[in-house]
């Protein structure tokens, strides 16, 4: 089961994920996600995978589109706190070379302030 929570900081909307990004979970995922941008006027959105425990080819596509939506839309995007697991699923894809990835929430949300 996948969990999906938002709050607002600094003009960014931050989006904390818990459980797995997998098959089944993706279109609530990309269903959540995009209701957010609908009707967001946020500079950007970093989702936290802080509490992700695993992400399958199902979830990692989600991602992709979810990064061509919002690129779309002229708005940033950053992930943060990855964790082991989900970080060696991301480099084994070489999205981790795609995607701004960043250690902690407060180094997304600094990346949205300077760029």
């Amino acid at each position: 089961m996948l969990t999906l929570t938002h709050r607002i900081e600094d003009n960014v909307c931050l989006v904390s994920l818990a459980g797995k990004l997998i098959l089944g979970e993706e279109r609530g995922f990309t269903e959540y996600l995009n209701r957010l941008l609908d009707s967001c006027q946020y500079k950007g959105i970093v989702l936290n995978f802080k509490g992700l425990q695993v992400i399958d080819s199902a979830g990692l596509g989600s991602i992709i589109w979810f990064m061509k939506k919002i690129k779309n839309q002229q708005k940033g995007f950053s992930l943060c706190q990855l964790s082991d697991q989900v970080s060696n699923t991301f480099k084994l894809t070489q999205l981790d070379q795609m995607l701004p990835i960043h250690d902690t929430e407060a180094d997304a949300l600094s990346s949205f302030a300077t760029g």
